[in-house]
């Protein structure tokens, strides 16, 4: 008896002290908030499953093809000078030269992947408006008609009509994704391209913080007042300038 009234004494000890008080209380509001916010979790897997191009199998092998070409594309830059010594210096006119061969080979580059990226769209457009096209039950008995005809069970045949709703359900939610789809390819070939040229002016600066570059050679002559230059620095200036136009132009050309 003095065990239990010793025992029986801590144990309401114990319950008056605020944490074992509210401990139930608060374990089963914790476990309720862990249920919440796993089923709002769950909420926005299901929409992001439902909505979200880059899970539908109609439109995610494109993508894996479409971001392999734009990958590709970012490695072939509108400027280069890779392929030369590391202390080459031009003359401005060669240099000009160099450089346009670049851009017109990058233009090629650009041109082909991106003839492959809208033959993929396209390919996608038309298998996805070829599955809209399911015929159903009473379709396909109008084209049977004079054949022979083969019994089904209700079973089989509640099981054909639920699986064609669905596969028309799908197809609809498709086609009508084909919009987002076509946009979004737009975007990226845009943002591809903006990043090619971003990427190039990058090159350029980097360059041009070297200690050990490339540069442009010109002849200094003297006078009896002034120095004269060949290319002076605002001459040089513009060439650089024309230069960065000329790959936005080059952007702004591909198809």
């Amino acid at each position: 008896l003095s065990d239990w009234m010793r025992e029986a004494t801590m144990f309401n000890v114990l319950r008056s002290m605020n944490f074992f008080k509210n401990y139930l209380n608060r374990k089963i509001f914790t476990m309720w908030g862990g249920i919440v916010r796993y089923v709002r979790y769950k909420r926005t897997r299901n929409q992001l499953a439902k909505n979200l191009l880059y899970s539908k199998q109609a439109f995610v092998g494109a993508f894996m093809q479409i971001n392999k070409y734009m990958f590709e594309m970012q490695t072939v830059k509108t400027f280069n000078i890779s392929n030369q010594p590391k202390t080459k210096c031009w003359e401005l006119d060669e240099f000009q030269n160099d450089q346009k061969s670049v851009r017109d080979s990058a233009k090629n580059d650009y041109d082909k992947k991106l003839e492959f990226i809208n033959g993929k769209v396209e390919e996608v457009v038309k298998d996805v408006e070829t599955s809209r096209n399911v015929k159903d039950d009473e379709e396909l008995d109008q084209d049977k008609i004079g054949q022979k005809e083969k019994s089904k069970s209700m079973v089989k045949k509640k099981e054909e009509e639920l699986l064609l709703k669905k596969c028309k359900k799908l197809a609809k939610a498709n086609f009508d994704m084909l919009g987002n789809f076509i946009r979004l390819v737009d975007y990226m070939e845009v943002e591809t391209l903006a990043k090619i040229n971003q990427d190039s002016i990058e090159i350029i600066f980097d360059e041009m913080c070297k200690e050990r570059k490339n540069g442009i050679t010109t002849i200094i002559q003297y006078g009896e007042r002034e120095m004269m230059f060949t290319h002076n620095g605002e001459a040089i200036s513009e060439t650089f300038e024309e230069m960065i136009s000329n790959m936005v132009d080059t952007a702004h050309e591909v198809p």
